[in-house]
């Protein structure tokens, strides 16, 4: 073998190295690929939207399995109810054989009369009259069988078709891993066929035929005690009355508040078809001219057409939209804001005041700022004081669980007075932010953060050379003084005199 010859074993390991290399080079491509198609628009519409369309149909799968074990409880209940009374639609065989051996008997007698008698049904209508059964019971018997086995089937056909949804549901595609414009594609594929087929309509008729079976068998209820006890029948037809009313009630508050949570399939439809019979609201509108001396007919018009505007929408979700933004569009700066400390009251975390709501509140103006601070510190208060004259006064205390809201309303407060060029003595909300603050400082724990706002606030009063014990109620003078402000929170303070 010549000198410097490769050997048989170096060649395969430099096979190995070379393809070793290539598949390196080849992740490398892919993950740059995938990092290049998760930016994209593409890829983020296609996120966004799969993302969408599992929840709905997470939630749909969710309420049909609550679908399916409802309809077999109630279908367990009806068929206790619907055993001992089936026997009523069956044919009685001992009166069909009794009428036929009468009228073999009248055969044998040569009279019309009795042949007439035999074909218009007589004979059998004297032989049920003369039975011991009574023939209204029976009816009644019969009606509510009726009732009650229609309502079994009803919830049988809800239990059946939502076993056959879910199984629609089931095999649905997810997702792709690739998340590219096919897979956009894809969805709104499968997204069109779900609408086309009405697959959410037959999703919504599940609870309205539960609620139909549930209605029949109370009305068959009602009718069975009907005819044994008056007195019970009256007290359960007034429950009867109010458990039917309240579906039907809910089904229709939606279409004349849009901000009722009421909302369900059968609101909806009654809203589409509201809106769409909205021309014969218009017939209302111009009779409204004839009207004019009446109160409601100058807000007639405008409410009109605020539904003729509405009439485009799709679902709920656009709905809410619309109406929000109608509102909005007439509501006040400050209103709208209030909305800040409506959310403060139900998050009431700590970190909530720092990063939402002093933020929101350096993006207003004051008018709209100043009450959703007062409102916040109201409903954060240890105890609310009213008084005579219709102020309030709000305290705070020491407390360690509370001592990161109390500094950071405390900042509040003092973000609030650095806003205004000028601190009069007889602004009323001026004078409201400051007592509070007095409160807010006294109840601040030893901490560099609170002795910061401490100094704030007597730079404040340096700068504007106020007396701002002035503005605190005479019974609370001799608690709270000004030198607290310059003292720091969390040391012992002296008592000075006024």
């Amino acid at each position: 073998m010549p000198c410097g010859a490769p050997t048989s074993e170096a060649q395969p390991k430099s096979d190995i190295d070379r393809s070793v290399d290539a598949e390196i080079i080849r992740s490398l491509q892919k993950a740059l690929q995938a990092k290049q198609s998760t930016d994209s628009p593409w890829a983020k519409c296609a996120k966004q939207a799969w993302d969408y369309e599992e929840s709905v149909i997470r939630s749909w799968q969710e309420q049909i399995n609550n679908w399916i074990l409802i309809a077999g409880l109630i279908s367990a209940a009806l068929t206790v109810f619907v055993a001992p009374y089936y026997t009523s639609i069956q044919p009685n065989l001992q009166l069909d054989i009794i009428v036929a051996a009468s009228a073999r008997f009248l055969l044998t007698a040569d009279n019309q009369e009795y042949a007439d008698a035999i074909e218009s049904g007589d004979i059998r209508r004297t032989i049920v009259l003369s039975s011991p059964i009574d023939p209204t019971k029976a009816a009644v018997a019969e009606t509510v069988n009726i009732l009650w086995i229609s309502a079994l089937i009803l919830t049988l056909g809800v239990a059946s078709t939502a076993i056959s949804v879910n199984q629609w549901l089931y095999t649905f595609p997810r997702q792709d891993t690739e998340l590219t414009r096919q897979s956009v594609r894809m969805w709104s594929f499968l997204r069109r066929g779900l609408m086309r087929w009405r697959v959410p309509v037959i999703i919504n008729l599940l609870p309205i035929m539960l609620q139909l079976a549930l209605s029949l068998f109370l009305i068959g209820l009602v009718q069975l005690l009907w005819t044994a006890n008056k007195v019970a029948a009256y007290v359960i037809m007034v429950m009867v009355a109010v458990i039917v009313a309240v579906p039907i009630v809910t089904a229709l508050v939606p279409s004349v508040s849009p901000d009722c949570p009421f909302k369900s399939p059968q609101a909806w439809w009654i809203l589409r078809i509201w809106l769409l019979s909205i021309f014969l609201a218009a017939v209302m509108c111009v009779t409204s001219y004839f009207l004019r001396y009446y109160r409601f007919a100058t807000t007639l018009p405008s409410r009109l057409q605020w539904y003729v505007a509405a009439a485009k929408v799709a679902n709920w979700r656009q709905f809410e939209d619309y109406a929000v933004r109608t509102k909005t569009a007439e509501e006040d700066d400050s209103v709208k804001l209030l909305m800040l400390a409506e959310a403060d009251s139900v998050v009431m975390d700590e970190s909530f005041l720092t990063s939402v709501v002093r933020p929101c509140l350096e993006q207003n103006k004051i008018k709209a700022s100043q009450p959703v601070l007062l409102r916040i510190l109201q409903h954060r208060a240890h105890e609310v004081e009213s008084h005579s004259n219709g102020s309030q006064t709000l305290k705070w205390f020491s407390s360690e669980q509370d001592s990161t809201a109390i500094i950071a309303m405390g900042q509040l407060c003092l973000d609030m007075l650095y806003r205004h060029d000028v601190l009069r003595q007889d602004n009323r909300e001026q004078g409201q932010i400051v007592q509070h603050l007095l409160y807010l400082i006294r109840a601040m724990p030893d901490s560099q953060s609170a002795k910061d706002v401490c100094s704030h606030a007597e730079a404040q009063i340096r700068n504007h050379n106020l007396q701002w014990l002035s503005w605190i109620n005479e019974q609370d003078v001799g608690k709270i003084r000004m030198c607290d402000l310059a003292i720091g929170a969390g040391r012992k303070r002296k008592s000075y005199g006024r």
